[in-house]
């Protein structure tokens, strides 16, 4: 799958090139894509979203709808309840939960106006809307979110950490073939490409950094390849999430990430 290059590994001007790792394959399950009644839903949205108008947004929620912030770990789960991460009181209605949920933590009281409220949730909510594609939660059965979530190995995931040495948060997914180059440059040979749909430990901690508009990549083969395509998401993004409830689809998740 890969191609090898002698050039692939000139890594060794870093202080610990990554090791070799078994590449880390995702899969989305977009069965819901296909569901006229959410299509619909997403569709009303957008365009009360896109006018500043949230009152459809709100009749859309779940009774049941939470709010959380997830930690900046991708390979926990990001689920309610689950641990370390944080959720709107559930004592709340469910209209405050989403008002106080989304908008301005460490902010001071005397801060927040309700037009930036109603400001950070719109814009928040519009850009979850604006995702592409829609896939089931990995940890939550039955709920439809966008953008959709990867699923994918944990355990291998956590094989890829640690042989590269990089953060857990640096872990990111293809969603296009990446081609990989020995060097920072167009020119450069090439030193790998990675298929859409795979998980790519992204090199940050580099003695050094490649140049504006490139990125490196620890390669399953060992040492490092650079791109300048714009090829790469995060594993757990902040999105919202849909439940089909006796009445038909509701909002049931918001997700937020820790920075």
């Amino acid at each position: 799958m890969f191609a090898t290059s002698t050039c692939a590994l000139t890594s060794a001007a870093y202080a610990q090139a990554p090791r070799a790792y078994q590449a880390v394959p995702v899969t989305f399950d977009h069965s819901a894509a296909g569901d006229p009644d959410l299509t619909a839903l997403i569709v009303t949205l957008k365009e009360s979203v896109g006018n500043s108008d949230l009152d459809p947004l709100f009749k859309a929620l779940s009774a049941n709808v939470a709010v959380i912030t997830c930690p900046v770990d991708p390979l926990v789960p990001c689920a309610p309840g689950k641990r370390g991460i944080r959720q709107a009181p559930a004592n709340l209605s469910p209209t405050e939960r989403i008002r106080q949920g989304l908008c301005c933590t460490g902010m001071a009281k005397n801060e927040i106006t309700e037009d930036l409220r109603k400001e950070t949730v719109t814009g928040l909510i519009a850009a979850a809307l604006e995702a592409e594609s829609i896939g089931a939660h990995p940890d939550v059965p039955g709920l439809a979110c966008l953008p959709a979530w990867p699923i994918f190995d944990r355990a291998k995931a956590e094989a890829a950490v640690r042989a590269t040495r990089i953060d857990k948060e640096n872990l990111r997914v293809t969603t296009e073939e990446l081609v990989l180059r020995a060097k920072p440059a167009a020119d450069a040979p090439e030193a790998a490409r990675l298929p859409a749909g795979q998980i790519a430990p992204f090199m940050t901690d580099l003695d050094q950094p490649p140049p504006d508009g490139w990125y490196a990549i620890a390669l399953p083969q060992g040492g490092i390849g650079y791109s300048d395509q714009v090829g790469l998401n995060e594993l757990t993004p902040s999105g919202l999430c849909f439940a089909k409830e006796t009445s038909g689809w509701k909002i049931a998740l918001f997700v937020m990430r820790d920075q």
